[in-house]
């Protein structure tokens, strides 16, 4: 029983550090490029936006229900904006 938790504990751990980084890089530049601001205003926002990405990404990764959830909650959403960041630097 100590060794499952244990275990949970430490994968979210991981999801926490590894996704929420991704998570925290993803979004903010795929965000940035639709802000109708300035190059540099988006820059500086989505800069900003980074760092409440990530305290939320490791807020999720210990609140979820379980590892595979927080695991989830993280990639799901890295993923969908490293597709939006690709398609956008597709059409530019």
């Amino acid at each position: 029983m100590a060794v499952s938790i244990a275990l949970s504990v430490c994968q979210r751990v991981v999801a926490a550090v590894f996704g929420g980084y991704a998570l925290a890089n993803l979004l903010p530049l795929a965000l940035a490029g639709l802000l109708p601001i300035g190059r540099a205003e988006s820059v500086m926002a989505a800069l900003l936006l980074s760092f409440a990405v990530y305290t939320a990404a490791i807020l999720w990764a210990f609140a979820a229900r379980s590892a595979g959830w927080a695991w989830a909650g993280v990639l799901v959403p890295a993923v969908l904006a490293g597709v939006l960041l690709a398609v956008q630097r597709a059409w530019s």
